[in-house]
């Protein structure tokens, strides 16, 4: 079961990304993935013409169920992290009630790991057009 959750997790993460505005030198994305069970939201920082991707972060949070959370209720917030088999430089997880949240940062050079269909290309357009296919909501 510990499995199937975070394969749940992996598709959230990969499917998360971002839009909105930044700073005169920045431009984010923002995109967001609610289900039943996962709530997911990546925010992506690109440089002011959106050629060149400086930093992603991503929240996830995740309904589990009680074996699952069972599982999970002796292990420390790295031990947590590390089950989870996301591309994460930093992460911070913890569980309140029914509920499994993961935070963290992605390693720009592992872009390709978080979103389907991101080439070598990564421009805010093509993040956020593959962040769309997969079901995600980017404003």
């Amino acid at each position: 079961m510990k499995g199937k959750m975070f394969k749940v997790l992996g598709i959230g993460c990969g499917v998360l990304l971002l839009t909105g505005c930044g700073s005169d030198n920045t431009k984010v994305l923002t995109c967001t993935l609610d289900s039943e069970r996962v709530s997911a939201k990546a925010q992506m920082t690109f440089n002011a013409d959106g050629t060149e991707l400086q930093s992603i972060t991503i929240s996830e949070d995740v309904e589990a169920n009680e074996s699952f959370l069972e599982e999970m209720e002796d292990l420390s917030s790295d031990e947590i992290c590390d089950e989870a088999d996301l591309p994460l430089a930093t992460c911070n997880a913890n569980i309140k009630g029914n509920i499994l949240h993961i935070e963290g940062t992605v390693a720009t050079r592992d872009i390709d790991e978080v979103f389907n269909g991101v080439d070598d290309s990564v421009t805010y357009n093509s993040v956020k057009e593959a962040a769309e296919e997969d079901g995600f909501t980017c404003n």
